[in-house]
């Protein structure tokens, strides 16, 4: 699902050269697969024509996890327009980087220095990916091919179309026209690559598997895609997304397959809430969902794809991590890598601990952004010193934000008198669009409108990576709580309710 409305998020590929965990499953192939802190990679380069000012001043990285969790940092340029960073992931795999409007796929060696320089005027000039970023290195070839194939793709009008946001149509007539449209896709890389006469069987596989599990991510999404779905069972689902291995281990260095792994998991966890003919299982297990899920996992996959969905599965917030510890000695024994055990003794341990609280004024005092640009994001807080602050991130362009704007003035008045105020931060939407949104709706809320660059900051500082996105932060400027989720719906409005109603009590 896409961060942002205007950008294409194309993925950079991270091959690892050295890497401390090699798999081997089911005899399909043997390859470096997890990475160690260690095996960051040091990114240098210059945006050619850059202009101190403009309206692109940062560049973009966003990293996976193994749980599909995209995370997105954003680095300022210097005045010069050159730029130099560090990134990590735990496998080896795809990563996104960006300037402007382009975002573009790249080969990276684990432990290398990697240059990558980036034509200013180009980058804003539609698709031409091969000449707005070059990278220097013994990978130089690939990567311009594989920017070559990107610039061809996004350029070509494909016939079939899929529209995600068309409620309208059935679960499963969308999952065809979807496949229908992955077809299509895979008959123009096959083509590309005969008339390219490409051998390169790296690049080869892993585009193959991009285009399959992109369109396995869709599929799996449109069943809740701004719906509420009480009538689909796990069997159905299955059903969608039958022409799609669950189990691909040559897909292991793939983001798109991690999130599709991800989102199979969760999708199993939905299910079995809102559809009422799981309701006397449930209560057998004590309306406790992970003994269903894991079920259902040990039913449809094996090896390390199936360490990978108990992963996914296990919760990451305090809260619901109670009902995963009911049935953790299952998680703790069936994930064996040990890479994916460290991982899931470190969510328990986190969990355990609680939310880590931080200062919301010294993080953006200690950013490594221009003073300017730091004093105008504090000053955001500052001014509410004294009071506690919920805040939202959102942006005209999230369905989600949008449904939670009809419960906010009601929401809101529950609160009239309470020391708490109420912000909204939004996002790649114009300040007359926010401010049409906020009169709409008749919010009583401070609305702050946030360029770009502060949209970057933000995304480093508060460390979110999806939208929209809230907070609570005390009379202190202390961030307390990024548990909220958010009043979408009526057990969203009860949840928050209480996580404020707790924050006013401190």
């Amino acid at each position: 699902m896409k961060t942002f409305k205007c950008l294409k998020l194309l993925p950079i590929y991270f091959l690892p050269l050295i890497s401390f965990a090699q798999a081997k499953y089911g005899g399909e192939f043997a390859v470096d697969i997890f990475l160690k802190p260690k095996d960051s990679v040091e990114i240098t380069g210059k945006v050619l024509g850059y202009k101190p000012g403009q309206s692109d001043n940062f560049i973009k990285i966003s990293t996976y996890g193994i749980n599909g969790e995209k995370k997105i940092k954003s680095y300022q340029l210097n005045r010069d327009g050159t730029y130099r960073f560090s990134i990590f992931q735990s496998f080896g795999g795809d990563i996104e980087f960006g300037f402007a409007d382009a975002l573009v796929n790249l080969f990276l060696n684990g432990k290398e220095k990697v240059i990558i320089n980036v034509d200013n005027e180009k980058a804003t000039e539609g698709n031409d990916y091969k000449n707005a970023i070059a990278v220097e290195g013994q990978l130089s070839a690939v990567n311009y091919q594989i920017l070559a194939f990107q610039s061809a793709f996004y350029s070509h009008k494909f016939e079939r179309k899929a529209d995600l946001s068309d409620k309208t149509q059935s679960d499963s007539l969308y999952a065809a026209k979807r496949l229908e449209r992955l077809k299509e896709e895979l008959g123009f890389l096959e083509n590309y690559i005969k008339q390219e006469k490409i051998q390169d069987t790296t690049f080869i596989n892993w585009e193959r598997n991009s285009l399959t599990y992109n369109a396995g991510k869709d599929i799996l999404l449109y069943p809740f895609f701004g719906k509420l779905n009480k009538s689909i069972s796990t069997d159905n689902l299955l059903k969608l997304i039958a022409p799609i291995p669950i189990v691909k281990y040559s897909a292991l260095h793939n983001s798109a397959y991690y999130d599709f792994l991800q989102m199979l998991a969760s999708d199993h966890g939905i299910i079995y809430s809102l559809n009422p003919q799981y309701n006397s299982v449930l209560k057998e297990n004590g309306y406790n969902l992970y003994p269903l899920i894991l079920n259902a996992i040990d039913d449809i996959s094996s090896g390390i794809c199936r360490e990978l969905l108990y992963y996914d599965i296990y919760p990451d917030n305090a809260l619901a991590a109670r009902s995963g510890n009911v049935v953790w000695e299952r998680f703790n024994s069936t994930v064996e890598q040990k890479v994916l055990k460290d991982l899931l003794t470190e969510k328990k341990l986190q969990n355990d601990a609680g939310f880590k609280k931080y200062s919301i004024i010294d993080r953006i005092n200690h950013s490594a952004i221009h003073d300017t640009l730091k004093h105008r994001l504090a000053d955001s807080f500052v001014k509410f010193k004294g009071s506690n602050i919920y805040v939202d991130f959102w942006g005209e362009w999230c369905g989600p934000c949008m449904q939670e704007f009809p419960n906010y003035k009601q929401f809101i008045s529950s609160f009239s008198g309470k020391p708490i105020k109420f912000v909204f931060f939004s996002t790649y939407t114009s300040i007359e669009r926010m401010l049409a949104i906020k009169n709409k709706f008749g919010i009583d809320a401070t609305f702050v409108n946030l360029s770009k660059d502060e949209v970057a900051v933000m995304n480093n500082v508060f460390e979110f990576h999806s939208y929209p996105s809230h907070f609570l932060v005390n009379k202190e400027g202390i961030v307390v709580n990024n548990d909220s989720e958010g009043v979408r719906n009526e057990s969203g409005v009860k949840n928050t309710s209480k996580l404020v109603t707790n924050l006013l009590k401190l």
